[in-house]
């Protein structure tokens, strides 16, 4: 088993798996991008190609291919290796699973099932004719039918029960814990019956649960939409439909339009629009923008033109600017909802998505909508809701824009809104009671000293050039380096002078509890050094000398302590005053070796 996933690992490139998710940029012999596990404006996650890892220098989230998958796709190991193996073309013996994956893969198989069982009623059966026919109304097109593979559960208690129970043996309990069943006080029936049916994929594309729309003509007697309950598959605040589907139109847009439901996306997506996703009907959770900052920072909010859309798009406005995304909102017209935009007027939904605007014009539009400008009540009303978001605004110019709209719409000045403004800043910046809020206590942070981080450096400049950045070593000796493991390392690596180089079979070489160092400082980007061969050895020539002038100089500080305590003997004794004499030849020696 050690022996697959070795090979497994061996046979997949790292980069290219990472790059179908996360935009990479070259560094080196190295590739960085902002990290996909946290917000950051910097990239500090890095992908080596030659040592198989990843490692971001922010949260500190590292490993390789089978842990990239966990963290990024949610891939359990059973699932990773296999995904990996099919992908690099090996064949893996049977491979022992766990009760909880095992489980999982029951699950997926059962909604797996309902979804080929639903949609074969919906475009082969005849008892899908009117189910059909309603999205036809609605402008569904088949090749939108076969992407998102809608179906129909018909108006049956127990269609779907006899189907996978009675003819693919399945367990009753299996489908109760997949949600597609109710327990009922006399007996158990299907969840969903009636209704057109959207499945829910995660982004593996593995069947997660579904969402069933009831078809025209009893929407007074049944929920017009119910959707499966919470289990282990399914969790609605972490699930984005049409993410599976659309994640390589908005990887390569760098941009996705979120909208409500899944006709919205399904429409969005036939209008040409493709880089959508809905969110079911709720404003974006945190679990939502974190799934969608994997796939790019640009975020286009396009939520139905109602008061719960104005409020949904404020809670997901502030959710997606406190994960760092760029946030534009589509304000939309000609329609209530981007389904009925995009179906009426495909052209027009393009110009409404290419011309989203800033979150401050939907701000304050969405005011102007629902105070009376006209009273001076509604003015202060704008104003307490507007001044706030404006003192947010960093960019002089741009804040100066919006302060002159905003004094434009209130038929007040720009210096009654700047006022306002600076008030609220001041306040703001007092705590209650207006004294200044005092920052958190906290323990003192460890913080690495100038040697540590030189020689850490070093250590990556050597790991990185190679036999050349080793070469131009000859007369360093690793005993002056401070820190232990640094030490080890680079006395293995000067060892290596004259042979050829390779990091990886290197660093494979070191003992167990050198590999994470080791590893770290072959990731640590250096590629704004130029990879010419002088550079590089300049560039190692300087940090060797600025180690000897700390080491000189943490040598001067200690025989100047030294010299201070014999100093202070009012009779000291011969021992002691020849003592004295040969510290102050070595400070003298020193000082004169410093300043060459």
């Amino acid at each position: 088993m050690a022996d697959q996933v070795e090979e497994v690992k061996q046979k997949t490139d790292i980069v290219t798996l990472i790059g179908e998710r996360v935009k990479l940029v070259r560094a080196g012999r190295n590739f960085r991008a902002l990290c996909p596990f946290h917000s950051e404006r910097t990239p500090s996650f890095m992908v080596s190609p030659e040592l198989g890892i990843f490692k971001c220098f922010g949260c500190e989230k590292a490993g390789d291919a089978f842990t990239f998958l966990n963290e990024f796709d949610g891939m359990e190991f059973p699932e990773a290796l296999s995904y990996l193996a099919k992908r690099a073309g090996v064949r893996l013996e049977p491979l022992r699973k766990g009760r909880d994956y095992k489980k999982k893969e029951r699950l997926w198989e059962v909604n797996h099932l309902a979804s080929e069982y639903f949609h074969y009623l919906l475009v082969t059966h005849t008892v899908g004719q009117r189910a059909k026919r309603y999205l036809s109304e609605r402008g569904i097109r088949k090749p939108a039918t076969q992407m998102f593979k809608l179906g129909f559960a018909p108006n049956s208690w127990d269609g779907l029960i006899r189907f996978l129970v009675g003819k693919k043996r399945y367990k009753l309990e299996e489908l109760l814990e997949a949600g597609l069943v109710v327990k009922g006080k006399k007996r158990n029936y299907d969840r969903f019956r009636n209704r057109v049916i959207f499945p829910l994929r995660d982004v593996r594309g593995n069947v997660v649960g579904f969402a069933g729309r009831i078809l025209p003509g009893r929407e007074e007697e049944r929920a017009k939409y119910i959707n499966s309950p919470e289990t282990v598959l399914y969790h609605k605040s972490k699930h984005l439909y049409g993410l599976h589907e659309n994640r390589s139109a908005i990887k390569k847009k760098d941009q996705v339009v979120v909208v409500e439901g899944e006709l919205d996306a399904i429409s969005s997506w036939q209008a040409g629009v493709k880089h959508v996703v809905a969110v079911k009907g709720t404003s974006l959770t945190s679990e939502q923008v974190e799934l969608l900052r994997r796939y790019t920072r640009n975020v286009i909010l396009a939520l139905d033109a109602d008061a719960a859309g104005d409020a949904a798009t404020k809670r997901g406005i502030a959710i997606a600017d406190s994960a760092l995304l760029n946030i534009k909102v589509a304000l939309l017209s000609g329609g209530k909802d981007p389904d009925a935009v995009a179906q009426d007027n495909p052209k027009k939904w393009h110009q409404l998505v290419d011309r989203a605007t800033s979150v401050y014009d939907f701000y304050i539009k969405s005011a102007r909508q629902r105070f009376d400008v006209a009273s001076g009540l509604g003015k202060k009303q704008i104003s307490e809701e507007l001044v706030p978001l404006l003192s947010k605004i960093s960019n002089a110019v741009e804040r100066a824009h919006y302060i002159q709209k905003l004094a434009r719409l209130l038929d007040v000045s720009e210096e009654a809104v700047m006022d306002e403004v600076a008030r609220f800043e001041r306040t703001a910046a007092l705590g209650e009671g207006g004294v200044l809020p005092q920052p958190p206590v906290s323990g003192e942070e460890e913080k690495k000293d100038r040697r540590l981080l030189l020689e850490e450096y070093l250590l990556s400049l050597m790991l990185q050039g190679g036999t050349q950045a080793i070469s131009s070593l000859d007369d360093f000796e690793a005993s002056d380096l401070v820190h232990p493991a640094v030490r080890r390392i680079v006395r293995s690596a000067l060892a290596k002078a004259g042979d050829s180089f390779e990091a990886g079979s290197f660093i494979a070489s070191l003992p167990a509890e050198l590999h994470s160092l080791a590893q770290t400082a072959f990731l640590h980007d250096i590629s704004d050094i130029p990879s010419t061969p002088d550079r590089l050895i300049q560039e190692v020539e300087q940090v060797v000398h600025e180690l000897r002038q700390l080491r000189l100089r943490e040598q001067l500080a200690s025989l100047s302590s030294k010299i201070g305590v014999l100093e202070e003997k009012r009779k000291p004794t011969d021992a002691e005053q020849q003592r004295f004499d040969t510290l102050r030849q070595e400070f003298s020696e020193l000082s004169s070796k410093l300043s060459h």
